[in-house]
């Protein structure tokens, strides 16, 4: 079975997830966004103390609040780094990016790891599909948990809302053609884990999400 815990961290208020088997304690690192030596210590000790097995770090994405902790979490652990290969179209502007917000960050290490749409990604006893879904950023991947009915899906998707669109390689429709079509065929009480704020669920979105219920 797997176990979730979530750590807001940075400014941004990303949500990181440590992901893990509860009988393996193998476990994946999805977005670490930690940024100070008090996160890293919050993220470090709570896999300490859990005994767990750190086997991936995963982005979901290539913005800069996403992988803030990247470059810690790759030095402490000496893991694969996973995600989509389009991500690298934004991985280099990292910096330049994050400077928007008056946020200094140094280059992120590079992914040493590609999946794409359909793949798997074995946790313990578990198996994530990965699912592709541009638009809000061109490399944006979705966990998909079908054992355990829930999906890890970052700026993708919010409660009541979606990914901002207007930012480099930002497509509206293309985002909401890749929910409607990858995301909302799947079972209503799945849960989706978003990249900040609350989790949400399939059929909460369908029934009332204004993106989609004015469509």
């Amino acid at each position: 079975m797997i176990k979730i815990q979530i750590f807001p961290f940075n400014p941004v208020q990303v949500n990181t997830y440590v992901l893990w088997d509860s009988e393996t304690k193998d476990c994946i690192i999805v977005d670490p966004g930690n940024w100070n030596i008090g996160e890293d210590e919050i993220l470090t000790s709570f896999i300490d103390k859990k005994a767990l097995n750190v086997v991936k770090i995963i982005a979901t994405h290539a913005h800069f609040d996403h992988v803030m902790g990247v470059n810690f979490a790759l030095q402490k652990w000496k893991v694969p780094f996973v995600g989509h290969k389009e991500a690298n179209l934004l991985m280099p502007r990292i910096p330049e990016m994050a400077g928007w917000f008056n946020i200094r960050m140094d280059p992120v290490s590079p992914l040493t790891d590609y999946v794409k749409e359909g793949d798997s990604i074995a946790l313990g006893n578990s198996t994530f599909e990965v699912i592709h879904v541009p638009g809000h950023s061109p490399g944006s991947i979705v966990l998909y948990c079908e054992q355990q009915d829930f999906m890890i899906g970052a700026d993708v998707l919010f409660k009541g809302g979606i990914g901002h669109t207007e930012v480099p390689y930002g497509d509206l429709p293309l985002l909401l053609d890749g929910i409607e079509k990858k995301l909302f065929t799947k079972p209503d009480n799945t849960i989706f884990y978003t990249g900040h704020g609350p989790s949400t669920s399939i059929a909460y979105e369908k029934k009332h999400n204004p993106y989609f219920v004015i469509r």
